[in-house]
């Protein structure tokens, strides 16, 4: 977990601040596909909206092409949402006169987002976010609790990772599910 990179391509609005922000993960693709810069879009359009948006690049926690549809990365999920919740300790940054983030980002309007898995895991995030322990074997401590208002799930597989085998408890947290009809 030491070696997991934080990364992430930043969108943000001119003017001083502070603005809201929201982080947004992909779901699963081929690892050696970049896919971070597909929500350049969205990171427009919040930008001049007046969010601060982050594509989250978890693309090494995916599967090659070459093993996803056999023994490929599976149950995954849990560390997709601890992974997007690493990446909003750059709140530290919003303090440091040298930091380009310097009192921008409004840290009590937090929004976590992803698509498929990781819509998933941006719930899953919403879930960890409060505990003090990972569910499963409390072996792992947590130290999150950032002011997440909203949870955004784009078409979500459900139920790949269940934290004490139950599905993923939100509360006291806007939750906004987008699903198509015909999605696989």
């Amino acid at each position: 977990e030491e070696a997991l990179p934080i990364n992430g391509r930043v969108w943000y609005p001119k003017g001083d601040g502070p603005f809201p922000l929201a982080l947004i993960v992909h779901g699963n693709h081929g690892m050696e596909d970049f896919s971070d810069p597909g929500y350049q879009y969205l990171g427009e359009l919040l930008a001049s909206q007046g969010m601060i948006m982050v594509s989250v690049d978890e693309n090494f926690i995916n599967s090659s092409w070459k093993d996803m549809f056999g023994d490929g990365l599976d149950e995954e999920n849990d560390a997709r949402g601890w992974l997007l919740l690493e990446h909003l300790k750059w709140r530290k940054g919003n303090n440091e006169t040298d930091n380009v983030f310097q009192n921008k980002v409004d840290l009590e309007n937090i929004a976590v987002m992803g698509h498929s898995r990781g819509g998933e895991a941006a719930a899953v995030a919403g879930f960890f976010n409060k505990l003090k322990f990972y569910p499963d074997d409390a072996k792992q401590k947590f130290n999150f609790d950032f002011n997440i208002k909203s949870v955004v799930a784009i078409a979500p597989v459900d139920g790949q990772y269940k934290p004490g085998e139950i599905q993923t408890p939100l509360e006291n947290v806007n939750y906004l599910v987008l699903h198509g009809a015909n999605d696989g």
